[in-house]
Formats: C-alpha cells, sequence, structure tokens
C-alpha cells in the first residue's frame, strides 16, 4: 500500500513539474489564424503560428496632450537580436499586441493582469486607458513583408492572466466582422532597462 501511494504521489509530482506554460520546451506561444482582405490588406489565408520568443516593451506616448503608456509585445517565431525585426521570409511570422495601460502610469509601471477590451474607433485618450491599442500579424509573402490587424472591425479581448516577475502571460481572441480572427496564448518576458 506504502509503495502504490508512493508512486500515486512521484507520479503526481512529475506531472506538476513536467507541464505549465513557461517560455521553456513549449516555445512562447501559440495562435492560429485567419487572413481576410480589408481595405487595407489583400491577405486571405490561414496561418498556424508558434512563437519562439516574447518581449514586452513600455512606451511613453502623448496622446490629446495627455501623456499614456503603451505595453509592446512582440511575439516572433525567428531568433533575432530585436524582437520586433521584420520576418525575411516565407517561414517567418511577427505578432504584436499593443495594450494601453492605466491613467497615471508611467514606464516604470509594471503590466497588470486583466481583460483589454478594444477601445471604440476615433476615442480620445481618456477612452483607451486600460485598452487594446492594435493587435497586428506581420508576414512575409510575395517577396516582401505585410501587416495585417485584427482590430479594424473587430471584437473581443486580449487578457493578461500572469504576471510573474519578468514573465507576462495571456490569450488574444479576436475576430472581424469579415471573418479574420487570431485566437491564442502566449508567454513574454519584460524588457530589461
Amino acid at each position: 500500500m506504502k509503495k502504490r501511494l508512493l508512486i500515486i504521489v512521484l507520479g503526481l509530482l512529475v506531472a506538476a513539474c513536467g507541464g505549465g506554460g513557461g517560455t521553456g520546451g513549449s516555445g512562447a506561444g501559440k495562435f492560429s489564424m485567419q487572413f481576410k482582405p480589408t481595405t487595407i490588406s489583400k491577405l486571405d489565408m490561414k496561418k498556424d503560428f508558434e512563437a519562439k520568443k516574447g518581449l514586452v516593451s513600455p512606451l511613453s506616448l502623448n496622446v490629446d496632450s495627455k501623456p499614456i503608456i503603451r505595453y509592446m509585445i512582440d511575439l516572433t517565431d525567428f531568433d533575432e537580436a530585436n524582437p520586433s525585426s521584420k520576418p525575411k521570409d516565407d517561414k517567418q511570422t511577427l505578432v504584436t499586441i499593443s495594450l494601453f495601460g492605466k491613467s497615471g502610469d508611467t514606464a516604470e509601471t509594471p503590466l497588470r493582469t486583466g481583460t483589454f477590451e478594444l477601445y471604440p474607433q476615433y476615442a480620445k485618450v481618456d477612452e483607451k486607458y486600460d485598452r487594446v491599442s492594435n493587435v497586428t500579424a506581420t508576414v512575409f509573402k510575395d517577396g516582401k513583408t505585410e501587416e495585417y490587424s485584427f482590430t479594424n472591425g473587430g471584437k473581443g479581448t486580449v487578457k493578461i492572466n500572469s504576471v510573474s516577475g519578468d514573465t507576462v502571460s495571456g490569450e488574444v481572441d479576436l475576430t472581424q466582422e469579415n471573418g479574420g480572427s487570431i485566437k491564442g496564448n502566449f508567454t513574454a518576458q519584460m524588457k530589461k532597462k
């Protein structure tokens, strides 16, 4: 009986330690994307994307003469020194998730957990705090890079599920009126100052 209990406990410990959504063997995230033509982009394709690297960079901006922080989460499936580098071939993708911070945040304010919704089109700065700024995918197609925005005519959310030390994890679920969509999860590291 004791041997059986010991085997069960050891099995549970191995399962608990082996799982998780960190940046180890499972990468920085997985997404399923559907690109549909818009007035801005002519992309029409489906793409599954598995990120290798993720980096969060806070940027200080002034919008309508008011300060606002925008957190840029860059996720790539290629190794580059600069995570926001553009793809150079059709096997490379960059997904950028931009979130506005709360009123009063500074570049030193850490990103918080919570659900971020899209801000209303043509919104003033007071309506942008604590909202999704943009979610884009940059792909290489027909010899050039093309950027596609999932927020044009879109609805849905970006959730920051966990902020632990320098590690941020979350999920994206956006759908456009034209059928374009991005769904998936991610893990990224806060940029070192």
